[in-house]
């Protein structure tokens, strides 16, 4: 048996109640990272949307999705016990006078990884995006932005800017990849090999990466692709019409 505790920083107190309990999954399981980790694990909560969040189907806030990425590397399922037949543990929740919060980043290894496995498209390689992240002027404005919070030299990123994330040289939105620019023709060609026409190429790309006007560009290469132009649906027949007869005999139609 083993209590643990944690108090929560200014920032997390104006966290909504769910996000509030959600947090404190993710810090428990980083927390207990020696023990748990490459077990099969129960998570019981009196908190019942958290087995909504944190389940096979859940479309959470990109906040909470953050923190289900760092919760990949974990096999685990949430059980709700309904608070009326939870006995809470007192020792859990002491906190010393000086609590330090403690920063463990073991699990963000763990989660970029799985970022990288599902969101890099087939072909590319993490180390190959992060380093044509790292020297991307347009993303290294964007890496800065968020940072600072001010995205005036990158306007593309003001509208999704609660969406976006830094992990390493990496800038997530949500779980897809923003790709640098050097990038973006070799990820539309590999979503359009199948030939799959625009609304599937577009499908393809939505899975795994983003950058502003993803779609236009899609649409743009799907339009110039040789192969689809050669193999598209040709021009439908005229319709018949009937030919003017002549006014009269030995006389021709012009």
């Amino acid at each position: 048996m083993l209590c643990e505790s944690e108090s929560l920083s200014d920032c997390e107190r104006k966290y909504s109640q769910t996000e509030r309990e959600a947090l404190g999954l993710v810090w428990a399981c980083e927390r207990l990272h020696p023990y748990i980790y490459g077990r099969q694990f129960t998570l019981v909560t009196d908190h019942k949307p958290l087995e909504v969040i944190y389940g096979p189907h859940s479309k959470p806030c990109a906040r909470i999705e953050r923190w289900v990425l760092r919760l990949q590397p974990y096999d685990f399922k949430v059980k709700h016990i309904p608070g009326k037949r939870n006995i809470a543990d007192p020792l859990s929740r002491l906190l010393g006078e000086t609590a330090q919060r403690e920063k463990h980043h073991h699990g963000s290894d763990e989660y970029v990884r799985f970022v990288a496995v599902s969101a890099t498209p087939k072909a590319l390689t993490t180390r190959e995006v992060e380093e044509a992240s790292a020297t991307d002027p347009e993303l290294i404005e964007v890496r800065k932005a968020i940072t600072n919070g001010r995205f005036e030299n990158c306007k593309a990123y003001a509208a999704v800017a609660n969406e976006l994330c830094v992990v390493g040289y990496l800038v997530l939105r949500g779980t897809r990849i923003v790709l640098p620019r050097s990038l973006h023709a070799q990820a539309l060609t590999l979503a359009h090999e199948g030939h799959l026409g625009i609304v599937g190429t577009k499908q393809h790309l939505r899975t795994k990466v983003w950058w502003p006007g993803m779609d236009r560009a899609a649409e743009k290469h799907c339009n110039e692709c040789h192969g689809c132009q050669i193999v598209s649906r040709p021009d439908p027949p005229e319709l018949l019409r009937p030919t003017p007869l002549p006014d009269g005999p030995w006389r021709t139609q012009p």
